[in-house]
């Protein structure tokens, strides 16, 4: 049953505890900076980094969509993948970069509403 919240939120809520769940399960719950292979699976989801970035988008769309239900995350897809373009241009290390794939890959599904259920 979709909250009066609306279902956007709901389904980003619904993300971040899966994803979430997923990394704990594949990290065991060690902190990312303190691990050597940050950069392994997180359970067939991308690397560990990957993930976490994912859930960081989700958790900043999650506070515009707070805000304003009806929001159009654009400016937020935006600004990730500028971030991302940034980055790669001054080499910033491959962990860095997937963390900002990851956001950049998971807003664009909330912006189209193609979050998996």
């Amino acid at each position: 049953m979709v909250s009066p919240r609306g279902g956007r939120l709901d389904q980003v809520e619904r993300r971040i505890a899966e994803l979430s769940a997923a990394l704990q399960a594949a990290t065991g719950g060690a902190p990312l900076c303190r691990r050597d292979d940050a950069s392994g699976s997180a359970g067939g989801l991308g690397s560990a980094k990957h993930v976490e970035g994912r859930i960081s988008a989700l958790r900043e769309a999650r506070r515009a969509l707070q805000r304003d239900p009806g929001v159009d995350l654009a400016d937020l897809v935006d600004r990730w993948r500028a971030d991302l373009g940034r980055r790669a241009g001054q080499g910033a290390a491959a962990a860095w970069q997937e963390y900002l794939l990851g956001g950049v890959e998971e807003l664009e599904r909330v912006r189209s509403s193609a979050i998996p259920s």
